[in-house]
Parts: structure tokens; sequence; C-alpha cells
């Protein structure tokens, strides 16, 4: 029996949407794929600086090589040198004989950060949680220093592992805590001799901001005021003075772009997220922070996808990824090069059967402390999938296998507030049960 087409073509016209929302929401929290950008022609000057990304004034003569030893491993794809690291940093930690109030602030900031990196790598909640500690405890440490730039430097440290240990929330409010709490830090005149730390603050609140507008994409007005936190970072560095803050800066004015690109399917969005990508990669080059470079090369894929005169939307790209990217090491970043990779195969009509497997191996996919929304949205791709083959290629018992699966994932995302994962998935139980009580009536 045919299918009501007319049926389906409304109720797909539809889910392209909601499957774009989510696609943006995993992506909220990073984006990696491999493309060797464009140099923009002032490159010339980032050429010119030998850089070096570690302040050695800021650290006693005990720290020094720690802090560029774990500059060093962060820079890296692979995290088996960070582990080392931090294992390094908490052992001394653990046992910090003479050091100082100061020292010991830093080395808690060192070993801090380390936890943030690495958390940021997978699904680390403990770690963002065991960062925000040591943060407080440094805080603590530098009480009496009320202009230091270390305090604040600790100050943005706590607030980025803050906010990473939210990223992956559905709720605004608890991001709007974050935002009250650093700009109380910018607000502070204390604070306004140490440009580069409230810089760094300015980049986190536009990452938060970030966050909320694509949980609320019509809130535009939370885009605007990300836009100019990030402006205002940028008045406050320099390529040559700041090299690597400056790059971040500019990755991340990129992420936000892309994020308007990506919940809009704005061309002009994305090109702007393309051209701010480029301009990171003047600093970050594959030799001398891969890792960086990957995320910034991958991000320009991401959001090539946009553009409709794109040769491939990026495809070539993402896969060429997969050659850096260890699933083990690289958990987040190989499972998001993964679902972006998804995305341009549901974009390709003859590719229907390949987003089929690819979505049955994400549902499968087993990663420790996995936030639900992936699941989530696992579930609906698979599903979005064999409603485009077509449902009467699928015999009934595994069309009622899949919407048991789908049933669950509904239970789940009512049960922890995902209102578009949920409509999502009730949309797709509901013409796959139609679908079957027609087949079933006309037999």
């Amino acid at each position: 029996m045919q299918t009501d087409r007319r049926f389906y073509e409304g109720w797909y016209s539809a889910m392209r949407h909601i499957l774009a929302a989510s696609f943006a929401i995993i992506l909220a929290g990073s984006a990696l794929s491999l493309q060797r950008p464009a140099i923009a022609a002032d490159n010339e000057q980032a050429d010119q600086l030998s850089f070096h990304f570690v302040d050695e004034s800021k650290y006693p003569e005990m720290l020094l090589d720690d802090a560029q030893r774990l500059d060093r491993a962060a820079r890296e794809i692979s995290t088996s040198a960070l582990n080392d690291v931090l294992t390094s940093l908490e052992t001394r930690l653990s046992d910090p004989g003479t050091l100082t109030q100061i020292e010991l602030a830093r080395l808690e900031m060192l070993t801090a950060r380390a936890l943030t990196d690495l958390g940021e790598r997978a699904f680390g909640t403990a770690s963002f949680d065991r960062a925000m500690t040591l943060y407080q405890q440094a805080i603590i440490q530098l009480r009496e220093e009320t202009q230091s730039p270390s305090r604040l430097e600790a100050e943005a440290g706590f607030v980025r592992a803050w906010t990473l240990s939210l990223a992956e929330t559905n709720v605004p409010a608890q991001l709007y805590e974050i935002v009250d709490y650093a700009e109380a830090l910018l607000n502070n005149p204390a604070n306004a001799s140490n440009p580069i730390e409230l810089a760094a603050i300015n980049r986190e609140i536009a990452i938060v901001r970030r966050l909320i507008f694509n949980l609320t994409p019509n809130s535009l007005d939370v885009y605007f005021a990300a836009k100019a936190d990030l402006e205002n970072a940028l008045r406050l560095l320099s390529i040559s003075e700041n090299p690597d803050d400056w790059a971040r800066a500019h990755f991340e004015l990129g992420r936000l772009y892309a994020t308007r690109g990506i919940n809009f399917n704005d061309e002009d969005a994305a090109i702007l997220a393309i051209e701010e990508f480029n301009t990171s990669t003047m600093i970050w080059s594959e030799e001398s922070s891969p890792f960086d470079w990957l995320r910034a090369s991958n991000a320009i894929a991401f959001a090539e996808r946009v553009l409709k005169d794109s040769p491939d939307n990026g495809a070539q790209q993402i896969l060429a990824s997969f050659d850096y990217l260890d699933k083990a090491q690289n958990p987040k970043d190989w499972l998001e090069a993964k679902w972006g990779y998804l995305f341009l195969l549901e974009r390709d009509p003859e590719r229907d059967g390949d987003a089929l497997d690819l979505a049955r191996q994400l549902v499968s996919a087993k990663f420790e402390n996995l936030p639900l929304h992936y699941e989530l949205a696992a579930y609906t791709h698979l599903s979005s999938a064999i409603v485009r083959i077509g449902p009467e290629s699928f015999s009934q018992s595994d069309l009622m296998d899949v919407i048991k699966l789908l049933y669950v994932g509904w239970q789940k995302a009512d049960a922890e507030g995902w209102t578009r994962h949920r409509a999502d998935i009730e949309a797709h139980i509901t013409y796959l049960m139609q679908f079957i009580a027609e087949s079933t009536q006309s037999a």
C-alpha cells in the first residue's frame, strides 16, 4: 500500500527544521573537522611572530616547566600527554611542601586547567566539579590580591569550568546565573587594570550567551549581547601581544555566527563564521597548535553545510578528521564529527541508506556520561532515515521495534524537560503508527 504522501511531505518539511535544531544543540559545545583554510592576506604579520603561548612572568621558577608542559599538552590532539601532566600536578598538589600562598594558588590553577581541558574533550562533569573547587581555592588564596591579574585569571578559569559543566543543559536560567556572576567581575572597578583577564571573561560570557541563544533561537538580544562581548574582548587584545587569546576570541565569534547560520539557515552568518574561523588559524597552525587548528578547520566544514554552492558541504573535511581523532582519547570530538557527517548524509537523498546505517551506529554507541540529548537525537535521526527511505521498505516487526525504542526516548525527554526532542520523537511515533494502521487496514 502507498502511504499518504501529502501527510508525509508536510510532516517531513516540519521535521527538517526540528532535525536542524537538534543538530545545532549537539554542536553547541564544540565543532570539529578538517580543512586547510584559506588564510587572509594579512597573515604575513602572523608568520613573522614567534609565538610563546605561556606568559613566563606569571609563574615562579618551580612551576614554569609545569605550565609549559601543560600548554604544549593541551595543544595536542592526543590526550595522553595531558593526562600525564595532570597526574604530575595532582601529585605535587597532594604534597605542596614549602610553596607560598601565591605559588600554591598557581599550582591549583594549573591543575584546574588540566582538569577542564580534559573534561572538555570527553563528557567530564566530575572533572569540571573538581576544577571549579580548585579555582575557588585559588581565588581564596589570592583574596588579598584585590587588583591581581592572577586572581582575575582564576575567576575566568572558574567561569570557564562552570560554563562547560552546564554546556549540555536545557535550562537557560542555570546559564544566566553564570552571566550574572561574570558581569559582576567585569563591572568591578578593581579589575579595570587587567585587560587580558577581562578579555577572557568577556569571551566566557559570550560562550554562555551563545548556549542560551541556541536553546532560545528567537532571543536575538542574547545573540547581539554575545557579539558585543567578543568585540569587547578583541578591543582589549592584539595579535602581537596576545596571539592565543586573540585567536580564541575570533574562534568564539565564529561559533556564534555559525550557531545563527545553522539555526536560521542563514548563509550570510555562515560566511561570517568561516571568515572568523579562518582568522583564528592565522595563529593556530597544524604544527604549533594541532588541536585548536583541527577545531577551527572542522568548524569551517560544519559552517559550509549551510552554503548552497559549497561543493560537498564539508563532507570530505569531516571524513578526513577521523585520521586525527581517536574514539577512546577524543570521545566528544569523535562523536560530534560523526553527527556532522550524519547530517550531511541526510542532505543527499541517494545516501539515505548510509544515513540509516550511521544512525544505527549512533543509537548503539556507548560513552561514559553521555548527555541525554545525544541519545534522544540518535533515536530521531534513526526513525527519520526510515521515513525518508519509506517505511514500506521495512517489516512491521522492524517498525514496531523502532517505535518501542522511540517511546523509551520520549519518556526520557518528557522526564528531563527536553521539549524540542519530545515533540520530535512524538511526531515520528505518530507517523509510523499511522503507517502501520493504514497498512493493516488495507491488508
